[in-house]
């Protein structure tokens, strides 16, 4: 075997040599990139696991007017939900987008301040998205009911059992 093979040169010791001080000295950056990415990760964790991310989102009162033939909805149902899904889709849109801008801001801030954000910062930031995103789930919630009072007790029945939801 030739010894030469397994000699360091000057330029390769002197490289791994800054290789790890330069390691060394990163250390705690490194921890605390670390310890930052598991509280994301719970945070993330921790909002899978509320009640209310269980839930599932509401139907549209698309789901009603797509089943409309199946339902057998009369002329005066078939006016009253569209004028509830008219007035859902104007109620809904602003609500829609401020939960969008406010998601959009969070990631921002997120991508901005990755290596420094407390865990209380990062809740805070996550609690207006949170509060938009509940509000306008609430408002879809609301013209769901509304959509299923339209409907008589074989209607709801026969849509629960199509959509797997309890109305």
């Amino acid at each position: 075997m030739n010894r030469r093979a397994f000699r360091f040169g000057p330029a390769t010791t002197l490289a791994l040599g800054i290789g790890i001080v330069v390691a060394y000295l990163q250390w705690p950056r490194w921890q605390e990139e670390l310890q930052q990415d598991r509280a994301i990760a719970d945070l993330r964790q921790q909002i899978a696991q509320h009640p209310g991310a269980k839930a599932p989102l509401p139907h549209s009162l698309n789901t009603i007017w797509n089943e409309r033939q199946n339902l057998k909805l009369s002329a005066a149902q078939l006016v009253a939900v569209g004028r509830l899904r008219s007035a859902e889709g104007q109620g809904a849109a602003p609500l829609r987008h401020h939960a969008e801008e406010e998601a959009s801001s969070f990631d921002v801030w997120m991508k901005a301040h990755r290596s420094g954000a407390s865990l209380n910062e990062i809740h805070a930031r996550a609690a207006n998205y949170s509060a938009a995103s509940a509000t306008l789930t609430r408002v879809r919630q609301g013209y769901w009911q509304q959509g299923l009072d339209v409907l008589n007790p074989k209607q709801r029945a026969a849509l629960a059992s199509k959509t797997e939801v309890n109305p």
